[in-house]
């Protein structure tokens, strides 16, 4: 069995689109890097709405979650991580669920 992980390397500035290879209602980002990062469910987001801040040296899960809403029984099948500088192998993206 192989997990289903992926490391990536942030842009300075750039929000990068991370496909999950599968539907997902929680997915586990983890930051290694020297600076924050921001990560969001859809590309419209910005740093102050729609979107988490992980700071350096943590990880968070984050789910999916539209109980009252239209589309509460989607899930992820990709999200976006954003960040302020380039960092090489800074963030591992597992879905958790």
């Amino acid at each position: 069995m192989q997990l289903n992980v992926q490391t990536i390397s942030t842009q300075a500035s750039a929000k990068l689109k991370v496909n999950l290879g599968y539907d997902s209602a929680a997915v586990l980002v983890k930051n290694f890097g020297t600076d924050d990062i921001w990560c969001s469910a859809n590309e419209d987001s910005t740093k102050t709405i729609g979107s988490v801040r992980i700071p350096p040296d943590t990880a968070q899960v984050i789910i999916r979650n539209a109980p009252n809403t239209a589309d509460a029984n989607t899930f992820f099948d990709s999200i976006y991580i954003y960040a302020d500088s380039a960092m090489t192998d800074a963030v591992e993206i597992q879905p958790v669920r």
